[in-house]
């Protein structure tokens, strides 16, 4: 697992697609020490807490080579890539 001081380095977004796509970086975000807390219906004194260090998120677009610049038929699809990194109590 990576540290989050590494640069965040997406697995291939072009994996299965061939010569015929491209790839455009779309956006990139990092949401830092993100909390999420849940609190039970049926016992009022029970929650969890879920807690990370930060959370990362690229955006990609497959694009077609020949109609990358036609905004109706050049885009094919989008593909996301997230990474967690989670705070261990020490």
């Amino acid at each position: 697992m990576l540290h989050p001081t590494d640069p965040f380095q997406p697995s291939d977004p072009l994996h299965g697609w061939g010569e015929e796509a491209a790839l455009s970086r779309s956006h990139y975000g990092i949401v830092i020490k993100p909390q999420v807390v849940m609190q039970s219906n049926k016992f009022v004194d029970a929650c969890l807490i879920v807690a990370a260090s930060d959370v990362s998120l690229q955006n990609f677009h497959i694009l077609d080579v020949h109609n990358q610049d036609d905004p109706i038929t050049g885009h094919i699809m989008s593909r996301y890539e997230t990474r967690t990194y989670l705070m261990w109590p020490n």
